[in-house]
């Protein structure tokens, strides 16, 4: 997923469904390319492990007690790996 600009569409379609909608641009992609100080993040911070664990601080930030994650392509192994460490998610 280059950016979830993509996946806005679906944003749209599931807030008017009125669904709670949650989106971000994991490591490495889009706006979230830059570490603070604008240096590009170094490949040892784009695990699959850290973008899960991200993701799982973003729920627990926004007090999510329950959600359904969708993904795609690499977006797949995030939501697989969300199941593994949050299997209530």
């Amino acid at each position: 997923m280059a950016s979830m600009r993509l996946y806005q569409g679906l944003r749209r379609r599931a807030a008017a469904a009125g669904l709670d909608v949650i989106m971000m641009e994991h490591r490495g992609v889009g706006m979230s390319r830059h570490d603070d100080s604008g240096a590009d993040l170094p490949p040892q911070a784009l695990t699959v492990d850290q973008v899960v664990d991200d993701v799982a601080a973003v729920l627990d930030d926004a007090h999510v007690d329950s959600a359904v994650v969708y993904g795609t392509s690499y977006g797949t192994y995030i939501a697989a790996g969300l199941g593994c460490v949050i299997p209530a998610a």
